[in-house]
C-alpha cells in the first residue's frame, strides 16, 4: 500500500514541490499513529503559516495596486489640466479668495464632468 500511494503521489506535482510524507500505520495495533499525529500537526502549522503569508502578500499587493492606480489617475488628471485655469486657482488660494480644499473639490468635479481645470471663480 505504501508503494502504491507513493507512486500515485509521484504522478502529480505541486508548484511548490512539496510532497506529503507517506507514513506506515497499523490501525489494529496503533503502530505509527504517534508519527502520523506529529506529521499532521506539522502540516497544520505549515498551513497556518502559509495562510498568514498569503494574507500578508494579499495586503501588500492590494497596497501596491492602489498606489499604482493612484499614480496613474493622478497623471491622467494632470494631463487634462488647463495651466491657465490652474494658475488662476493658485492665485485665488494665494490671495485667500478661496480655500484650497474647495478649489481641489471643484477641480475634481470639473475633471469628472470632463472639463479639466475650468478655473471657477
Amino acid at each position: 500500500m505504501e508503494q502504491e500511494v507513493t507512486a500515485m503521489l509521484g504522478m502529480s506535482q505541486r508548484r511548490d514541490d512539496w510532497r506529503p510524507p507517506v507514513l506506515k500505520t497499523v490501525a489494529t495495533t496503533g503502530e505509527g499513529i504517534s508519527d502520523l499525529r506529529e506529521a499532521l500537526e506539522r502540516f497544520r502549522t505549515i498551513g497556518q503559516q502559509d495562510a498568514r503569508q498569503l494574507a500578508r502578500r494579499r495586503e501588500q499587493w492590494r497596497g501596491s495596486l492602489l498606489e499604482l492606480l493612484r499614480q496613474s489617475l493622478f497623471e491622467f488628471a494632470l494631463s487634462g489640466l488647463d495651466e491657465a485655469a490652474l494658475n488662476a486657482c493658485v492665485e485665488d488660494v494665494l490671495t485667500r479668495r478661496r480655500d484650497p480644499h474647495t478649489v481641489a473639490d471643484e477641480l475634481v468635479s470639473d475633471f469628472r464632468r470632463g472639463k479639466g481645470a475650468a478655473g471657477k471663480r
